[in-house]
């Protein structure tokens, strides 16, 4: 603004379109800044803030963006233009509002101009490079055109200081200022001192936080996320990248155990997002990454008792943490035992991309030799198995997963001889077998498991009242996974009556309690039953519910559930087939072929199974169905990339 008020033309009205990630408090320094240059007159007649989140009623992302895209078209004056109807996939795809209003107001001045609108233009990269260049006039407004952030080397040093923030984040002036000289000196060592204060005041010109004088991270996430890359990607911009990475992750300086966790795993979030860990917007091949893993790599060599720790509970977070798992798996290898009991905890609970690495961990602590022979230090074991026999399934290790599981039920078996507190563990530990038996084929075996556990289960629902949200719970679990054992059987009715029971048995427990895994099998469970019973359209309720739950979820804890989607979108499209509904049948197995085609397809046999599937599917329906023939090309683009990882 300050450089429009040196050059505008005379005569000339300017209208200037400001779209900012929040009203207050850039509004407000705005203003200020613009009092401070003396071009407040001109550059605030007649301006107003509208706060558009506000005005657009919409929640769901496609009909915001629909919106949102009048709403510019309006504000632009080209009521012409019409939208893209990519523009609305697109906006599924994005994780803030920002990045659905930059995509539509992206569209609007794209189309305005007579060109084409693509699907895959990303209007927050160009807007990544508006900060930048946003950073650098700032930095000579305050600074001068001379000194060190000068010229092509100042300005890429310039472009690593800007990053800082965003790594270490909600830190005071005095911590900030002095990460700011420490990065300086340690990742650009060739480079005269800077006047870190000086560079403090502007970051905090440019990012006002609400706190303090604090300086707000680059937001939303994908904005930090493409800075990232940006900068690692170009040597001269992060210096000595893996002396960068290790000084913003040095957190040495904070005396408090605590708030040292909590900085390294805040900027850990923030690399692992970067390194194509996240979902939507994800980039799985990037220059920087090679850059950042040979970083994080020296990183956790020269400090694993902090990093990798960390870097467990960051990939429990992240739907896509292969990376991270193969950044700290030869470290865990080898590692001493105090840091498998440190990571342990970490580990997640559900199936995700860290299944292996948790294999690996438990197994190490299976094979340390027990020291005490009492029932404590069994039951630890036996929790561990059931644990390890779990994630040796989902790893693909299914025979080895099912030995783990009868040394689980004998061990377990033997502690329900000694006391009766253990038979919840006994209870679970057949579950448990009888899953895995399942999955390996074994019907009439786990069936028997599974009977006795749920009658187990059964007995211990009154004995104890605290326990019983917990034992509700898993003897949901336990009475879907023997639905689907009777359906296996051709038991159908008793299927549909066990696997009606089992939401019933989800539906005692209150929301903030209940378990949305088991809750989602039971659904999906009961959606099967149905299907096989004939009772369709209830069939189908169950499965959309399934659905409608999974999503929400999701969006809480992407790194927990997204995995899951689209299978869930997939039975529930097959659903709509067996109903004969192929139009929304298509219009759901489409998305669930776009949600898996982001997850990583090369490890999984099974995904890769079910997206073939889907595939195939898709491209006859795509050829019925007159309305989705022009699709046709991209289904058969996607079978031939899916063939290739095959091969």
């Amino acid at each position: 603004m300050a450089h429009i008020h040196r050059h505008r033309p005379d005569g000339i009205t300017l209208r200037v379109l400001l779209l900012a990630r929040s009203e207050e408090p850039l509004w407000h320094a705005l203003k200020e800044e613009f009092e401070t240059h003396y071009i407040e007159d001109w550059a605030l007649r007649g301006a107003s803030s509208q706060r558009l989140p506000n005005t657009l009623s919409a929640k769901d992302p496609g009909t915001l963006v629909t919106e949102a895209f009048g709403e510019f078209a309006r504000l632009l004056e080209c009521p012409w233009v019409f939208m893209p109807p990519s523009l609305a996939r697109r906006a599924g795809r994005q994780d803030s509002v920002l990045g659905m209003l930059a995509a539509a107001l992206d569209a609007v001045l794209t189309l305005r101009q007579g060109q084409e609108w693509k699907e895959s233009d990303d209007p927050l990269a160009r807007i990544c490079r508006h900060e930048i260049t946003g950073w650098y006039t700032l930095l000579e407004d305050r600074l001068g055109t001379g000194g060190v952030l000068a010229g092509r080397t100042g300005r890429l040093m310039a472009e690593g200081l800007l990053l800082v923030p965003t790594l270490a984040q909600r830190r005071d002036r005095g911590e900030l200022t002095a990460l700011l000289t420490s990065v300086r000196r340690t990742a650009f060592p060739g480079q005269p001192p800077v006047n870190a204060p000086a560079v403090h005041s502007c970051l905090r010109a440019l990012y006002p936080a609400t706190e303090g004088d604090h300086v707000a991270p680059l937001e939303p996430d994908r904005l930090g996320e493409i800075l990232v890359r940006r900068v690692l990607a170009e040597p001269e911009s992060s210096g000595d990248a893996v002396a960068y990475i290790g000084t913003v992750l040095d957190g040495s300086a904070f005396g408090n155990e605590q708030a040292r966790t909590t900085a390294v795993v805040e900027t850990l979030d923030v690399l692992a997002r970067a390194r194509g860990c996240t979902t939507v917007g994800r980039v799985a091949d990037h220059p920087a990454h090679t850059v950042l893993d040979r970083a994080l790599a020296q990183a956790v060599r020269d400090n694993p008792q902090v990093l990798v720790p960390a870097l467990v509970t960051v990939g429990a977070r992240v739907p896509h943490a292969e990376p991270l798992a193969d950044l700290i798996q030869p470290v865990l290898e080898t590692c001493e035992t105090d840091l498998l009991c440190r990571v342990e905890p970490r580990l997640p609970r559900y199936p995700s991309s860290l299944s292996a690495l948790s294999a690996l961990v438990l197994r190490r602590l299976l094979h340390v030799p027990d020291t005490g022979s009492d029932d404590t230090s069994r039951h630890v074991r036996l929790k561990r198995l059931r644990r390890y026999s779990l994630r040796l399934e989902e790893s693909g290790h299914r025979e080895d997963a099912v030995r783990a599981a009868d040394e689980a039920v004998l061990l377990s078996r033997d502690l329900v001889r000694r006391s009766a507190q253990y038979r919840s563990d006994y209870a679970a530990a057949l579950h448990n077998l009888s899953l895995l038996r399942h999955r390996s084929g074994q019907t009439e075996s786990a069936l028997g498991l599974s009977v006795e556990a749920v009658s187990l289960y059964r007995q211990l629902i009154g004995s104890n009242p605290e326990t019983r949200h917990r034992t509700l719970m898993d003897m949901a679990g336990a009475l879907s996974t023997l639905a689907l054992l009777r359906l296996g059987d051709t038991q159908v009715n008793g299927a549909a009556r066990d696997a009606a029971e089992g939401v019933m048995r989800c539906e005692q427990v209150p929301e903030g309690a209940r378990e949305d895994e088991v809750y989602l099998d039971c659904l999906e469970t009961l959606a099967e039953c149905r299907h096989r019973t004939g009772r369709t359209e209830e069939a189908l309720t169950s499965s959309m519910q399934a659905v409608e739950r999974l999503e929400d979820v999701a969006r809480l804890r992407p790194g927990r559930y997204l995995a899951r989607l689209p299978e869930t979108l997939q039975r529930h499209g097959f659903g709509l087939i067996r109903a004969g509904r192929f139009h929304e049948a298509y219009q759901v197995l489409s998305r669930a072929a776009t949600e898996r085609a982001a997850l990583p397809l090369r490890t999984s046999p099974r995904r890769r199974e079910q997206q073939a599937l889907v595939l195939q599917v898709l491209l006859q329906l795509s050829d019925e169905l007159d309305e989705f023939t022009h699709e046709h090309a991209s289904w058969v683009q996607m079978k031939t990339v899916l063939d290739g990882r095959t091969s």
